[in-house]
């Protein structure tokens, strides 16, 4: 996106509630002491700032610029959040109980994918949760926007996920819009997954 996009779209959402599944799991970890979170490409911190108020550490992170400065408007002086300028393979991961990449991960570039995966797999705590979307190969943004984005097909999808207990996998393939009413063909695998309470932190 270009800087204006970018600005338009966090305008957009600034006042957007948290994602459902954000409240989901915020209310699952809930008795979990010392909660900490991690939100990858926290755009205006819609699903952040409910995690702050329900107790959670947040280590949130993104590649614009434009992000950081609307967040540290908005949460400024939050003591349990700290803010980072820097992309995917720039962020130093810590153990987490839940890790969120709504709609951001597409933006990791491909070649950086495997590595931040792995960041982020050994950054989950025995029975965190991870919840985000990867970009499907039919997206409309694979071909006309960043080519240099990374874009699964199911089974590759699927695949990133072994080792993890999914509960949900979402498939979306279909003309939409965007936030600022662009028209676009989504093609997106929406993933809820969990480590294994019993697998070696």
């Amino acid at each position: 996106m270009t800087g204006h996009s970018w600005d338009t779209y966090y305008q957009s959402v600034a006042d957007f509630p948290p994602r459902p599944l954000t409240v989901k799991l915020a209310a699952r970890l809930a008795d979990r002491p010392e909660k900490t979170a991690i939100d990858m490409g926290c755009g205006s911190g819609r699903d952040f700032s409910h995690l702050l108020e329900n107790g959670f550490s947040v280590h949130a992170f993104d590649a614009e610029q434009r992000s950081i400065d609307l967040c540290r408007v908005r949460f400024g002086g939050h003591p349990r959040l700290t803010l980072r300028h820097c992309g995917f393979d720039g962020f130093d991961y810590p153990k987490a109980d839940l890790v969120l990449a709504w709609a951001s991960l597409y933006f990791c570039p491909a070649d950086k994918f495997d590595l931040v995966w792995g960041r982020i797999q050994s950054a989950l705590k025995p029975g965190g949760y991870f919840c985000g979307d990867f970009l499907g190969v039919r997206d409309s943004w694979v071909a006309d926007e960043c080519r240099a984005m990374a874009s699964f097909t199911e089974e590759a999808s699927r695949a990133f996920l072994q080792g993890l207990e999914i509960e949900m996998f979402h498939i979306r393939d279909e003309a939409g819009q965007t936030v600022a009413g662009r028209e676009k063909h989504w093609h997106t695998f929406t993933v809820l997954a969990r480590k294994p309470a019993n697998q070696p932190d």
